[in-house]
């Protein structure tokens, strides 16, 4: 098993360990920069046996091969521009596919964390959990309506009790106030001089008097 293990390893394709163009590209610009240099001096020295033509007989034939040369200067240069251009485009290519592949890993990653917490919050307990509260806060109504019921109760009670109190104390004073009417005139007049007069001592003054 030990062996099948180590060679399932070699097929297994090993990662790649990221390819950079940046040394390439600048050494590309390097010989570029040199290649400039060399066609300005052919340039150069091509114009300066030209202005000798009429002293130099050799002139003309140099100046020609330093425009050759110029000429082929200009004709490597130009294929190593395109050269370090598609050095550039390869390059830019690259790190834009190192990006996809970096977005892909981190999104698989985010989506295996996912699976994983849905795994630990499954739909059917979600609902659990909702009934629960749900069943919960009937509860707690019921018991705050309950205590609301019983606290009515004994306000109810003690203004029922306070009211009959009341009742009372105005009978009695009325059975008071007729009974200083059948004690005498003085002792009425005592008890209105003493007192405010409502309607309901009116009204037994009257029947005492007609009786």
């Amino acid at each position: 098993m030990g062996a099948n293990a180590s060679s399932d390893k070699k097929c297994q394709p090993q990662p790649q360990a990221p390819i950079k163009l940046d040394a390439t590209v600048k050494t590309f610009r390097g010989k570029i920069d040199d290649i400039e240099l060399k066609i300005g001096k052919a340039d150069q020295e091509a114009r300066q046996w030209v202005a000798k033509q009429s002293t130099n007989p050799t002139a003309k034939a140099r100046a020609m091969q330093a425009l050759k040369r110029k000429k082929m200067l200009e004709k490597q240069r130009d294929e190593m521009l395109a050269t370090q251009f598609n050095l550039e485009t390869t390059q830019m290519q690259l790190e834009q596919a190192q990006l996809q592949a970096s977005t892909v890993e981190a999104t698989k990653a985010a989506v295996e964390q996912l699976n994983q917490s849905k795994q630990r919050v499954g739909v059917d307990q979600v609902h659990t959990l909702m009934d629960d509260m749900a069943e919960l806060t009937a509860e707690m109504q019921d018991v705050q309506a309950a205590l609301a019921q019983a606290s009515d109760i004994g306000v109810d009670a003690d203004a029922e009790a306070e009211l009959e109190a009341l009742y009372a104390d105005q009978s009695k004073a009325e059975e008071d106030a007729v009974a200083q009417i059948l004690a005498g005139p003085s002792a009425f007049e005592a008890r209105v001089v003493g007192a405010p007069a409502t309607a309901t001592t009116h009204a037994h003054l009257g029947a005492a008097l007609a009786a």
